[in-house]
């Protein structure tokens, strides 16, 4: 069981005992924890996983339980195939209208031309700024709003780029963009 795959394993457990469940389970390898009202789903990779981990599941599992008095949990096992998430994502963005004047667009799906508009053609990857979220759709509305001809603009935390870019687009002078993140930074120089 290799190839990038995990392994799921869903503990059916009452909420109050999920966050000492998955401290104690991180200490075996398992890297992510999905909790629901009354299931903690641990995942671990596949390369990783081991038969023995079951039975240090179920002991630490019983060992947290036992004060408690609840009877033992159903768990499950389960192999979760590897999945492209960005890939499975970007295949829902679509053109997005974020101010009267501008809508972003993947550079796989352009918008019809109208004119007037401003289109913001955004290859997002793994950084924030689509126009999905309404902070961003807000601080474009203020961009627009704001940003006069041969001024100068900053954009701190940068993402995608996206502000810098309809600030530029929408006249200013030069705009810098900034972030942190290694990602966020080669996504805004490739947009």
């Amino acid at each position: 069981m290799t190839n990038g795959s995990y392994v799921e394993v869903r503990i059916e457990v009452d909420a109050p005992l999920n966050d000492e469940l998955a401290g104690m389970l991180s200490l075996l390898g398992f890297e992510g924890f999905w909790e629901e009202e009354h299931l903690l789903k641990c995942y671990i990779r596949s390369e990783r996983w081991n038969p023995f981990i079951m039975d240090e599941i179920r002991s630490t599992t019983r060992l947290l339980l036992h004060p408690s008095g609840e009877s033992f949990p159903q768990i499950t096992v389960h192999t979760v195939p590897r999945v492209d998430w960005n890939a499975e994502w970007e295949s829902t963005l679509r053109p997005l209208q974020v101010t009267d004047r501008m809508i972003i667009a993947p550079s796989w799906n352009p918008p019809p031309q109208v004119p007037g508009t401003i289109v913001l053609t955004i290859d997002p990857k793994m950084s924030f700024g689509t126009g999905y979220h309404e902070s961003t759709r807000l601080i474009l509305r203020l961009v627009e709003e704001f940003v006069a001809p041969g001024s100068t603009f900053l954009d701190v935390g940068t993402g995608t780029g996206v502000l810098a870019i309809a600030a530029v687009r929408l006249g200013a002078a030069s705009a810098v963009a900034m972030d942190v993140d290694s990602w966020s930074y080669e996504n805004a120089l490739e947009n």
